[in-house]
């Protein structure tokens, strides 16, 4: 019997919310080489700050939060590029990496930013977690964390 793909997401939760960097689909029998070679490559990233700043304008959703920085997601998507080669080695499409990612302006982060123009909310990203939903409509479980390096470790 084949079994069914499973929606998978990599994201940063932090108190005020979370940030998707990615989603794929995948099978289920794949899940434990994911996590083997994620955690691989995420362990051997550094943790990172990410700095908010209010958005220069509106998005069809309406006015959002973005990273000041992105750089740090544009690395953590380059580093994954083999577990995404891997997802589409066997026929499942390849991951989409969010390398500039933005919060709109309903969540409690941007909530607490008010009406200013210029509003600065970092926080630290010390670890990533991937989640798992078997169909488009069931809540998302969570898989595994991959802890990040300290920031203060230089090699």
């Amino acid at each position: 019997m084949e079994r069914a793909d499973c929606s998978y997401q990599l994201v940063a939760r932090f108190e005020e919310g979370a940030l998707t960097l990615a989603h794929f689909m995948a099978r289920e029998d794949m899940e434990s080489t994911l996590i083997r070679w994620m955690h691989r490559i995420i362990s051997a990233q550094k943790s990172f700050t990410v700095t908010w700043q209010s958005g220069s304008g509106q998005s069809p959703s309406g006015h959002y939060l973005r990273i000041q920085d992105p750089l740090p997601f544009q690395r953590l998507a380059k580093a994954l590029q083999v577990v995404d080669q891997y997802v589409k080695s066997y026929g499942c499409p390849g991951m989409t990496f969010i390398t500039q990612p933005c919060m709109p302006t309903g969540t409690r982060l941007a909530a607490t930013a008010g009406d200013q123009d210029d509003i600065y909310r970092p926080f630290e990203v010390k670890e990533l977690v991937l989640l798992r939903r078997q169909h488009q409509y069931d809540a998302c479980k969570q898989v595994n964390v991959f802890g990040l390096q300290p920031a203060s470790m230089d090699q």
